[in-house]
C-alpha cells in the first residue's frame, strides 16, 4: 500500500496461486490478502494455470477488475533437461517427489501403491519429506535442485497423486526432466499431463498406466514438450510491458481529463465574475 501510494503511475502485477482455501481450510486468511491486494493494489494478474484462474473465481478472491492472464511455470533448465532414453535398457525405476506432508499431496496412493505394486518387476523411490512409513518404496532426503535433476535422469517412471494444485513445480521438473507422468485425474493436473491416458481416479489404475507406458515408452517420451524457461519469461516479459504501456496512457489520459475539467471550471468562473 506504502507503494502504491509512493508509485502511483507504477504499474503493479500480482502472480497468483491458491486458492488456498482449495488446499486448507475454506476462508484461509491468505486468500483475504489475496483479494485485498487484487482490488486495491493490482493493475493485472498472472495465473499459473486455467484451473488456478477459475478456482480463485469460485472463491471470490480475484475481483475480475484486473486484467489477467494464464503463464505456467518452469524449472531451470541447468538442473531439470531431457533425459536421453536408451530403447533397451529395462523400464523399471519409478520415482516421486514431495516436500510437504500435507495428505492432499497423495498419501493414501503412496501407501496403496506400497502395498499393490509389483515389486518384482519395478522399484520405487520417494523423494523428499513424508511422515508416511514404508515397507517397498524406499525413502530417498531431500535434495538440492542440482542433485535431483541428475538424480530424476535415473528413472523411468514419475508418480504425481496430488490432488489440488495450481500448477506444481515438482510436476514440471519431472515433465522437463522427460519423465512419463502417472498423475491424479484433478485441478491443473488435466491441462499440464500431455496425455490424458497417463491420468489416473482411483489408484487401482496406476499398474495398467505403468504397463501402457512401459509398451509405449518411445512414443510417451516423445509426448512430453513442454514450454521452456525462455518461453515462460518471454510471456512474462510481453505481459508486463502490455500492461504497462497501457497504465502509461491511462495516466496521460487522466491527466488531461483532469487538466480539461480544470479549463472548463476556470472559463466558468471567468464568465461568472464576467
Amino acid at each position: 500500500y506504502k507503494l502504491k501510494a509512493k508509485y502511483p503511475e507504477k504499474a503493479f502485477i500480482q502472480r497468483i496461486d491458491g486458492p488456498m482455501s482449495a488446499y486448507n481450510n475454506s476462508g484461509d486468511v491468505r486468500d483475504y490478502i489475496v483479494k485485498r491486494l487484487s482490488e486495491d493494489i493490482a493493475d493485472a494478474s498472472i495465473f499459473q494455470s486455467d484451473w488456478c484462474k477459475k478456482e480463485n473465481d469460485k472463491y471470490n478472491v480475484t475481483s475480475g477488475n484486473t486484467e489477467s492472464t494464464v503463464i505456467w511455470n518452469a524449472p531451470n533448465p541447468q538442473y531439470f533437461n531431457f533425459k536421453k532414453v536408451s530403447e533397451d535398457a529395462p523400464k523399471k525405476k519409478i520415482v516421486s517427489t514431495g516436500w510437504s506432508v500435507n495428505k492432499n499431496k497423495g498419501s493414501d496412493t503412496y501407501l496403496w501403491l506400497d502395498k499393490n505394486l509389483d515389486f518384482n518387476h519395478y522399484e520405487m523411490d520417494f523423494i523428499g519429506n513424508t511422515e508416511l512409513e514404508f515397507k517397498n518404496i524406499k525413502l530417498v532426503k531431500p535434495m538440492s535442485p542440482e542433485e535431483l535433476g541428475a538424480k530424476l535422469h535415473e528413472y523411468d517412471y514419475y508418480i504425481f497423486p496430488s490432488r489440488t494444485e495450481a500448477c506444481s513445480n515438482a510436476l514440471m521438473e519431472a515433465l522437463h526432466s522427460g519423465l512419463p507422468t502417472i498423475a491424479f485425474n484433478g485441478s491443473s493436473n488435466l491441462e499440464i499431463i500431455p496425455d490424458k491416458k497417463w491420468l489416473f481416479k482411483s489408484e487401482a489404475e496406476i499398474p495398467s498406466i505403468i504397463s501402457y507406458m512401459k509398451e509405449n515408452y518411445s512414443h510417451c517420451h516423445k509426448k512430453i514438450r513442454m514450454p521452456s524457461l525462455e518461453e515462460i519469461t518471454n510471456h512474462y516479459y510481453l505481459f508486463s510491458l502490455k500492461i504497462s504501456e497501457k497504465k502509461k496512457r491511462k495516466s496521460v489520459n487522466n491527466y488531461t481529463t483532469l487538466k480539461a475539467l480544470f479549463l472548463i471550471n476556470l472559463m466558468k468562473i471567468k464568465a461568472k465574475i464576467v
